[in-house]
């Protein structure tokens, strides 16, 4: 007799989910981080505060979006 191998289960992958998971992070972190450059361009800033609080901003939205799409069951 043969010994079949088992394949172990795995779920199929799923892109859409993925992609929701993705998205966020980079619509968040770049949309906000270009407004906070545009901010200090017009200001004249010689140090980038609004692109810095811009860029943290789109990270801390887009993980607290990323933890509530993984929670979901």
């Amino acid at each position: 007799m043969k010994s079949e191998k088992r394949k172990p289960n795995r779920q199929p992958f799923d892109f859409l989910k993925l992609w929701s998971i993705t998205l966020p992070l980079i619509i968040g972190v770049g949309l906000i981080g270009y407004l906070g450059h545009l901010l200090d361009a017009a200001l004249h800033f010689d140090f980038p505060i609004f692109t810095l609080l811009g860029i943290f901003a789109g990270l801390t939205g887009a993980v607290i979006q990323i933890l509530r799409t993984l929670n979901k069951k």
